[in-house]
């Protein structure tokens, strides 16, 4: 927030903002309401401002680290940690697949941000 506070090339920027209304499913057939951690209007390199939707998250849960591994050892702490996991990954995949199509319909680009790219070391 402070870098986009201080940034000149940040023109508008929302924290969690409430006009934008993005709905995605569940397995189970419910219907939810994704709020983007970020609204973002900013130049771009070349100098033109761009619309972003942000989403900050850890690496473990970004879509560039693999699916969960089931436990190695049995467990029911292991099993629940697992299936904990999976349910978060499939619930990311479902809210960035809505907020994809969503930022396609209103010109605007979805960015998923980790540590590594906030360039946070642990």
């Amino acid at each position: 927030m402070a870098f986009l506070d201080d940034s000149a090339n940040v023109k508008v920027w929302d924290s969690e903002p409430d006009n934008i209304k993005i709905f995605y499913n569940t397995p189970d057939g419910k219907t939810h309401r994704y709020h983007p951690d970020f609204y973002v209007e900013m130049k771009n390199k070349v100098g033109v401002f761009e619309n972003y939707l942000v989403e900050i998250k850890p690496f473990s849960q970004s879509p560039w680290h693999s699916k969960p591994k089931p436990p190695k050892r049995k467990g029911t702490k292991r099993y629940n940690n697992y299936m904990n996991l999976v349910k978060t990954h499939i619930t990311n995949a479902l809210k960035w697949e809505a907020a994809k199509a969503w930022c396609d319909e209103h010109n605007i680009k979805f960015l998923v941000l980790t540590e590594k790219e906030l360039g946070i070391k642990k």
